[in-house]
Formats: C-alpha cells, sequence, structure tokens
C-alpha cells in the first residue's frame, strides 16, 4: 500500500509514528503469541477429551453388561455406584466437548490470519516511515 509519508515534514513527526506503530507491531506480536498458544491449548485439549470420552463410554458399556448378572449385595452396590461416577465423567466430558467444538478453533485461525496481516502492514508503514525519515 502507498502511503502519504511525503506529508511528513520533521524527524521529529516520523520519530514519532514510528514509535507509536512500533507499539503497535509489538502489541500485534504479543496477541499473536497469545492467540497460538490458545490455539495449540485448545487443539490437544479437544483431543484429550475425545479421548478420554471414548474410555468413560467403554467403561459404561462394561459397567452396564455385568451390573445385571450380580446378586443384590455390596458388589453390586459399589458396581452401581462406579457406574453413576462414569455417567457423571460422561455428561462432564460431553459438556467439555461442546466448548471445544471446531467453529472456536476457527475462529482462532481467522484471528490469527488477520493478526499476520496487520503486522505485514505495520511492517510496510514503518519501512515507508523509515524511509521517509531517511529523506529528511
Amino acid at each position: 500500500m502507498t502511503y502519504s509519508v511525503n506529508s511528513i515534514l520533521t524527524v521529529a513527526e516520523c520519530d514519532a509514528l514510528l514509535a507509536i506503530m512500533n507499539r503497535e507491531k509489538s502489541n500485534l506480536l504479543r496477541r499473536k503469541g497469545i492467540l497460538l498458544f490458545q490455539r495449540n491449548n485448545y487443539t490437544s485439549t479437544a483431543t484429550e477429551v475425545e479421548t478420554e470420552l471414548l474410555e468413560v463410554n467403554a467403561q459404561l458399556t462394561m459397567l452396564n453388561m455385568i451390573i445385571p448378572t450380580f446378586p443384590e449385595g455390596r458388589a453390586k452396590e459399589d458396581y452401581m455406584e462406579k457406574q453413576s461416577k462414569f455417567e457423571w465423567r460422561k455428561k462432564a466430558l460431553t459438556n467439555k466437548k461442546a466448548d471445544y467444538n471446531g467453529l472456536e478453533l476457527l475462529n482462532k485461525e481467522y484471528e490469527l490470519t488477520c493478526i499476520d496481516h496487520r503486522i505485514d502492514l505495520a511492517d510496510e508503514y514503518i519501512a515507508a516511515l523509515t524511509a521517509r525519515k531517511a529523506e529528511l
């Protein structure tokens, strides 16, 4: 993009604009780092939740098959208690899985792309300001 840097008349004006843009670029780079961390964390958490949900479902299937075979008594009650805990865990994991849907990951990737573009624009503007400063 072409900037109207010829309207800048002094080195002091260039320095002021460069300071603003360098601060803006620093903020963009910091935001990019945060988003990269969130995206990576998001991806690994989603995988972990899915894996644990599969394990819990397998345990529940096994318990649902064996509980009816036990006679009434302490052993059956213990297995029913385990079954209840696994059902609660399944519900919690299902809710967490909903929080980590693919749409949120896409939003993070979109934000990263936008920030990369803004960093490129900031670099262009800084280069134009630096060139104008050299002219003065």
